[in-house]
């Protein structure tokens, strides 16, 4: 039996959230109602509660886009539609997408021009209960992966699509550049891809720590290293072939100096004050005839980065355990926040348990 009212994560406005009770949703024609088991706090989910992000105004919208939970109820069609059975383990990709733009046609539906995003436009998971709508990409969860992992599934299939745009290839020297949790998946999806030498540059010793036991042959300290200089003494004069990184506005001018000439530069993040180092960028990226490659969510679906991190994950090519530190009680969602930012007892990855 569901209750007809469930407690949810609601966002209002900037630095608006609230934990209150709302009606539970009721699954219309192929729509999946799941009962959430778990939940992350995404990479965004910080500056997303501060007003960063563009949400929908017309009405409160439930936070979160990593979730995983159990089917509770199909609506018409719906098992069909997206292969899942009640009772089933399921989690559902970051974009519910339109189907009938240019790029949806394409299968690029993470470049959708009318994209419904979990958290942001569409209801999310921090809730007891969430809809998968008619158009979302819905995966089954194997057992061989527990709910604590599962909530970092969606940061990992965007690992492994920022390290496939930057094209790298077998042996060669790339610089996991910051980027929190999403760093040290990097590192493991740079090491899966043959990658002969791995920097992983963090301003955490802890999780330089981290990234080291997860396949990185090098870590240096952003805060205490002159890492251009690390970076050029440990190939050579030469430099790295790749740069991926999640991080701050300085990562790309600091990423281009590492680079060797045409070296490839994967901008996973959306950098703010850009243009105030333009002229230093353009100079550098001019000389040395450097590629810089855009990445947003997990790629669509010639990528099939999604399907590839669960693969991943469950043969243990990808370890998730130590990425994700915490868990703490839904209701706690603010203190969970504050974990998260303030990187509070060597936090990494935080979940929620409704």
């Amino acid at each position: 039996m569901i209750d007809r009212t469930m407690r949810a994560v609601l966002t209002y406005g900037p630095g608006d959230l609230r934990y209150e009770s709302v009606e539970t949703p009721t699954p219309g024609p192929g729509e999946v109602l799941v009962k959430v088991a778990r939940v992350g706090m995404g990479i965004n989910d910080p500056t997303i509660a501060e007003g960063h992000w563009p949400i929908r105004t017309d009405r409160p919208t439930i936070a979160g886009h990593e979730f995983v939970g159990t089917v509770a109820v199909l609506g018409d069609g719906a098992a069909a539609r997206h292969g899942v059975a009640l009772g089933e383990r399921v989690l559902a990709e970051q974009v519910a997408f339109c189907r009938t733009c240019y790029y949806c046609r394409r299968g690029w539906y993470h470049l959708c021009d009318r994209p419904m995003l979990f958290g942001l436009n569409l209801d999310g998971g921090w809730a007891d209960y969430m809809i998968f709508p008619e158009n979302s990409i819905v995966h089954r969860l194997p057992p061989e992966i527990s709910d604590g992992s599962a909530i970092a599934l969606e940061s990992t299939s965007c690992g492994i699509y920022t390290v496939e745009r930057g094209g790298l290839a077998l042996g060669e020297t790339v610089v996991v550049l910051g980027g929190g949790f999403l760093g040290l998946i990097m590192v493991q999806v740079c090491a899966i891809m043959g990658a002969g030498l791995i920097i992983y540059c963090e301003d955490d010793d802890h999780r330089l720590q981290t990234g080291k036991s997860l396949g990185a042959h090098v870590t240096l300290n952003l805060r205490r290293d002159d890492v251009v200089a690390e970076v050029r003494r440990v190939t050579g004069g030469l430099g790295c072939d790749l740069v991926v990184d999640h991080g701050q506005t300085e990562a790309i001018e600091l990423g281009s100096k590492m680079l060797r000439k045409r070296g490839r530069f994967v901008v996973g993040a959306a950098y703010a004050n850009l243009k105030a180092r333009a002229i230093e960028f353009g100079a550098i990226c001019n000389q040395n005839e450097l590629t810089f490659i855009g990445r947003t969510m997990s790629g669509g679906a010639e990528a099939n980065c999604f399907a590839r991190a669960i693969e991943y994950v469950r043969r243990g090519a990808i370890r998730l355990d130590p990425v994700v530190t915490h868990n703490l009680p839904l209701a706690d969602f603010q203190h969970a926040l504050d974990v998260s930012r303030r990187r509070i007892e060597h936090a990494i990855k935080v979940s929620m348990t409704p």
